[in-house]
């Protein structure tokens, strides 16, 4: 399956990339959404050796025990693995009583890394944007210390664009121990929930500080040769001609097609507006438009995920830049 996607399930809206099995209500059980995703099996280690060496000492394969498919090796004296199925039953409690509704669930890289993105029934506001509040749970079998990924991601409705750029490290993102203790697992789930009620009010108190500095045209000038700059020609003009010319395409797309979009007209003339078109830009607009189908660019836009010359480095360096600019 094409975009390093294993096995997948989606409800009712169709993904980028047209992949996987569609769904039209939920499923409502961790088992139930491993099942609809084809993620009912196991993994297992088993103690890597060579006929000249014998054991070799901490390494072992990862596989699965459905198709003994090696998904890769750790170099652990005793890897702790955390099965498709456990990945979700720490949030049992949630998923059953619909406070959290499963939007995604899939196996990426014959399953080296599965998650589930699920939207919570909270509904949320930041300044005048409805927001809708995601988290990812993400299980990489490679990691083998007992833990998963979660990630929040708030994203604006008007737009479907993701503001978690705008939160710190520790407040979209975290490792945490699963078990089987259903008190623990419980208490678990509540917190996830308190936790994205603090994430919303931080990205809040943020919009509110940069919807209340106001910039001029110089200002974005600026931002755009900090963030899209030209290349200088050294004497030789030529060589640079065709990058230039795609620079200023560039920017004339950043300023017309996001800047000027129309669900930003409330935040016109700020910080605020600059951000979210730069999540527009980051999010919606690729250097390669094959990049849209790829599974793995997508959730590499998540920060923290990607690489540091991904388009979403632009949020990020805006955000490190946006006060010590002059307006």
């Amino acid at each position: 399956m094409p975009a390093n996607i294993d096995t997948m399930m989606y409800v009712k809206e169709v993904p980028w990339h047209g992949l996987g099995h569609k769904y039209e209500t939920a499923p409502t059980t961790p088992q139930e959404i491993i099942t609809a995703a084809n993620m009912d099996w196991r993994v297992n280690a088993e103690k890597m050796s060579t006929p000249l060496h014998g054991d070799i000492p901490f390494f072992h394969a990862i596989y699965r025990e459905d198709n003994n498919d090696v998904l890769g090796v750790v170099n652990k004296a005793r890897p702790i693995l955390v099965q498709n199925i456990d990945s979700f039953n720490a949030f049992e409690d949630l998923i059953t009583s619909k406070e959290v509704t499963v939007d995604t669930a899939a196996a990426l890289r014959r399953g080296q890394t599965v998650f589930g993105c699920f939207s919570i029934s909270n509904k949320f506001k930041v300044l005048d944007d409805d927001i809708q509040h995601y988290f990812v749970v993400m299980n990489d079998h490679l990691k083998a210390d007992g833990k998963v990924t979660i990630m929040h991601t708030p994203i604006r409705v008007v737009c479907q664009n993701t503001l978690s750029a705008a939160l710190s490290s520790s407040q979209y993102k975290t490792r945490i121990p699963i078990c089987d203790d259903g008190n623990i697992n419980s208490e678990l789930a509540r917190k996830l929930i308190s936790d994205a009620e603090f994430t919303i009010s931080v990205l809040a108190e943020k919009a509110e500080k940069m919807a209340t500095k106001k910039i001029d045209r110089n200002y974005i000038e600026t931002v755009l040769d900090e963030l899209f700059p030209y290349l200088d020609s050294k004497g030789d003009e030529s060589l640079h001609t065709a990058a230039n010319e795609k620079t200023a395409m560039i920017r004339d797309t950043f300023i017309s097609e996001c800047m000027g979009a129309d669900n930003l007209s409330n935040y016109r003339g700020t910080q605020y507006q600059v951000f979210n078109a730069l999540t527009d830009f980051s999010q919606h607009y690729f250097k390669n438009v094959e990049k849209a189908y790829d599974l793995n660019y997508r959730m590499n836009l998540l920060p923290g995920m990607g690489a540091t010359e991904s388009p979403s480095a632009l949020v990020s360096k805006f955000l490190k830049i946006k006060d010590k600019i002059a307006a």
